[in-house]
């Protein structure tokens, strides 16, 4: 049925139209692991210690909200999605943390200290420089 070009393009609307109602673009996907790795439960309860009603929520708030238990019309306990969670999906995104813990992944730069040195010409300064095999320079083999 594809084929058709009118059924064809009958589908494309109608998936640009499910498509505007779905924004799952990666700026609303990071913003909301955001609002789930910092999330502060303070703002769940009013100051006399019960907790608000799922109305008085603002719109970042009750969207952190992973489950309510109530006994009648009283809410007992609150379950808050996991930020801990949350908090590692934003690491990874943002590659705070190595994987393997390469100097390079960790912008570690590396000093290679033992390489042989070049050949200079006397004269030149090189003579006050330690010879590059380990010894002290006078023949003995002590350092």
């Amino acid at each position: 049925m594809l084929r058709n070009h009118k059924v064809k393009a009958l589908v494309a609307r109608f998936m640009s139209a499910s498509q505007k109602k779905m924004d799952y673009s990666v700026e609303k996907v990071l913003e909301r692991m955001a609002i789930h790795a910092f999330v502060d439960p303070r703002n769940l309860v009013n100051p006399n210690g019960t907790f608000k009603k799922l109305s008085e929520l603002d719109e970042r708030m009750a969207a952190c909200v992973a489950s309510i238990r109530m006994e009648g019309k009283k809410v007992t306990s609150i379950k808050l999605a996991d930020s801990q969670r949350s908090l590692e999906m934003l690491a990874k995104y943002y590659k705070l943390f190595s994987e393997d813990r390469t100097p390079l992944d960790i912008g570690v730069k590396v000093i290679v200290l033992d390489m042989p040195r070049p050949i200079r010409q006397v004269g030149s300064g090189a003579a006050a420089l330690p010879p590059s095999n380990g010894h002290n320079g006078n023949g003995d083999g002590h350092d």
